[in-house]
């Protein structure tokens, strides 16, 4: 009988049923996925396997013969790569076969199942692991194909859609702002006071963005160092911090002191000496390091954590109204893909093969209607017509001995539509 898509199953853990201490005991290091993929082919049958590990998720794709022997492969997999892991927690590991699994796929690569939703950063994931298995040798004519659909999938959602668009994190959304107000950054200085994440992190931002100079301050002056080495920046002393204000474009506090580090009292005597240049106080501390009087003066832009914070979700509300877009995309990949596996049976490769056939065939016959007789061109007719009948008649003989759906067979199948380009050409993204 021949095989469907029931033979591609997913077995996985991500952040919406595990927290991180669970996801990160089922995390795969790249050198893991190369060593450990070849043995699970060897020892359980499986035909084909790619393992996406991420900070979120966890996920290990495999083509068998049935969808028992491909669960139970990837259940002794997990076994035996992380000892008891299936005894503790098999109850939070989702299960997918078929269809579902290939849609799954394709929404993760296109950012929909992600922790932030929209992310960029997935898509680059899933092309790194795609290229991975294919070095290590574990893919094959299924999940390659698969894969390709599914970074397709991926760059038509970030193209044709918003789902991407806007910050979606608090330092990001910072960076936007500043973008707004300064256009670029490359001759802008910026101050990071304290070493708080969120603020390391609107650091990073600047200079991903090239800011022409980073300070970096703290109490503790080893801190200062410590970070500012990090980030390629320059430490200063912390109570140096309010003569470097005329200079500044840019002011992150992320310190969470008890009290205000700069108040309006203190700023006031800098307006003079900084003129009409404007400046950026982000504060994302917790108590809050800038005092709020400070938004007052004149081309001094003021920001705290819930002025960034009603940004993101109002971009994330965006994000979410794209959905729909996604989603339509997706389930346009996802039936390409199905066609092409169902074209892998074999009659309507057959029938692909001598409609190919006869479309060159008539081509040429096309170009000499007109410059031989009509008993001259029935001649032709006949004569090669018959010559493409013995032609196909070996290659249409071996396809037929290939209808039992075995995984091998379909990839021979799979050969013989690549070799005779029976498909239609699509974006290869890796």
């Amino acid at each position: 009988m021949q095989s469907d898509l029931s033979d591609i199953c997913l077995l996985g853990l991500n952040h919406k049923v595990a927290p991180v201490e669970v996801r990160e005991q089922v995390a795969f290091a790249e050198e893991e996925v190369a060593r450990l993929l070849p043995e699970l082919l060897k020892e359980t049958g499986i035909e084909e396997a790619f393992l996406l590990s991420t900070c979120n998720r966890t996920e290990l794709y495999a083509v068998g013969e049935s969808v028992v022997q491909v669960e139970m492969g990837l259940r002794h997999f997990l076994e035996q790569t992380r000892g008891d892991f299936y005894r503790r927690f098999g109850e939070k590991l989702y299960v997918m076969t078929g269809e579902e699994a290939v849609v799954h796929l394709f929404r993760v690569a296109a950012g929909m199942d992600s922790m932030i939703l929209g992310e960029p950063q997935i898509l680059g994931q899933v092309k790194a692991a795609y290229q991975l298995a294919m070095k290590a040798g574990v893919t094959g004519a299924l999940l390659n194909r698969m894969l390709d659909f599914a970074l397709i999938a991926g760059k038509r959602v970030r193209h044709e859609t918003a789902l991407g668009w806007g910050a979606v994190s608090i330092p990001y959304a910072a960076v936007e702002l500043a973008g707004k107000i300064f256009g670029h950054f490359e001759r802008r200085t910026a101050l990071l006071i304290g070493a708080g994440e969120m603020g390391v992190l609107t650091a990073r931002h600047l200079k991903e963005r090239h800011i022409g100079r980073l300070l970096v301050t703290n109490r503790t002056p080893e801190k200062a160092q410590q970070v500012a080495r990090e980030l390629d920046g320059e430490a200063v002393p912390f109570d140096r911090f309010l003569d470097l204000l005329p200079e500044l474009d840019m002011v992150i506090g992320t310190t969470g002191a008890p009290h205000f580090i700069l108040n309006a009292s203190q700023f006031q005597p800098v307006l003079s000496r900084r003129g009409q240049r404007p400046i950026y106080l982000l504060d994302i501390a917790v108590p809050r390091d800038f005092d709020p009087d400070l938004a007052r003066f004149e081309n001094v832009f003021l920001h705290d954590i819930d002025d960034l914070g009603q940004i993101v979700q109002r971009n994330l509300e965006k994000r979410r109204r794209e959905l729909p877009r996604a989603e339509t995309i997706v389930q346009e990949e996802a039936a390409e893909f199905m066609a092409w596996r169902r074209s892998l049976q074999v009659t309507p490769t057959i029938v692909a093969l001598r409609q190919q056939l006869e479309s060159i065939r008539q081509q040429e016959l096309a170009r000499i209607r007109h410059k031989v007789s009509p008993q001259e061109f029935a001649t032709i007719d006949r004569v090669t017509r018959s010559f493409l009948n013995k032609v196909l008649h070996q290659p249409i003989s071996h396809l037929r001995r290939l209808s039992n759906g075995s995984h091998e067979n379909l990839a021979h199948i799979a050969m013989v539509r690549k070799i005779f380009n029976l498909e239609e050409d699509r974006d290869q993204t890796n």
